[in-house]
């Protein structure tokens, strides 16, 4: 996986993939006879960072495979040429998806085949139908690895007292390996009152085209939280927050944190709202795969001003009446 650049999430992730020619040839010669393969390797992987294929000459050469792939390498790229099934156990060392190419990104009878005996010596073979499924395959191999060098930000109490979400941190890290860390609101508030000038006036013309009717000064108020958020992001090296917003930020100070979580995710920043901890994970997986930004909405009709809070019941319910039946999903 390509460095997650911290501030940029999902733009900056793709795949690396190292392909492997195992053969008994020499190197010149399995890479003459593989050339037309390797230029549909070529095609199918654009887009993705592919190594120099590695070719691996017979059982001696089979003995050191682990260290000669790079630790930054996703996936490899299986291409079999010739020679034993000593060179396909090898891949097992490498603790990496094998994904098997064959006819030009087509699977068949080989590929199958392997796939089962390499599943039986504990290796993670994929033998994609196609050229798609080889794409997709790379995705989702480089979100995995993403997800596992991933830090994200909570702002506010946790566990939040309106969302059922996952509160052990460990068990987040443990299980996917994305790092959870907790910063109170106050600091971020304190953060936010900091944020003055030539930058907040920066973003609010940035921001102009994008709106009609609208309070000046609120609007301030949200690019200084925007800039706040930004900065710790930076600072602790993140690529993911959410925030405790109607039950934390909002009845200390009525700043809705809506604009800027969505202009963090056209950076690539995975942002979601409430502290709901599972549904921001969600996003990261979705993101990390479709390399895609993804949002956080709610169905009901929620109320924000002239405070938070909600409509009578009757209303929230044809709200969500009419939604349904027009397919229409309402953001909040």
């Amino acid at each position: 996986m390509v460095r997650l650049e911290h501030g940029r999430g999902y733009l900056s992730i793709k795949a690396v993939v190292q392909p492997l020619v195992l053969t008994r040839r020499s190197e010149e010669e399995a890479l003459r006879a593989l050339r037309d393969e390797l230029e549909a390797v070529e095609r199918t992987y654009e887009g993705e960072v592919l190594r120099e294929p590695l070719v691996i000459r017979g059982d001696l050469d089979a003995r050191w495979l682990p260290d000669r792939v790079p630790r930054d390498v996703d996936l490899v790229l299986v291409l079999f040429d010739s020679g034993s099934k000593y060179l396909l156990r090898r891949l097992r060392e490498l603790g990496l998806p094998a994904v098997l190419w064959q006819d030009r990104g087509y699977a068949h009878s080989w590929s199958w085949d392997t796939r089962g005996f390499l599943s039986r010596w504990g290796v993670e073979a994929i033998a994609p139908i196609g050229p798609e499924e080889h794409g997709r395959v790379a995705r989702v191999a480089s979100a995995v690895r993403a997800l596992a060098r991933t830090k994200a930000l909570v702002f506010g109490r946790v566990p939040a007292p309106n969302v059922a979400s996952e509160w052990s941190f460990e068990e987040v890290e443990r299980r996917l390996g994305v790092e959870v860390e907790v910063v109170p609101t106050g600091d971020l508030l304190s953060r936010m009152d900091e944020v003055r000038g030539e930058n907040v006036e920066s973003v609010l013309r940035e921001w102009e085209p994008l709106f009609e009717n609208f309070d000046e000064e609120r609007l301030r108020d949200v690019a200084r939280l925007y800039l706040a958020i930004k900065g710790f992001i930076l600072e602790r090296g993140a690529d993911a927050v959410t925030i405790n917003c109607l039950e934390d930020l909002m009845p200390r100070r009525f700043v809705t944190p809506c604009i800027a979580l969505a202009r963090l995710i056209d950076e690539g920043v995975v942002a979601g709202c409430e502290a709901d901890v599972n549904a921001l994970l969600s996003m990261l997986v979705l993101s990390y795969v479709a390399r895609e930004p993804c949002l956080m909405g709610n169905v009901y009709f929620f109320r924000p001003w002239p405070g938070p809070g909600f409509p009578p019941v009757e209303e929230r319910v044809e709200d969500v009446r009419r939604a349904l039946e027009e397919n229409v999903v309402r953001l909040t």
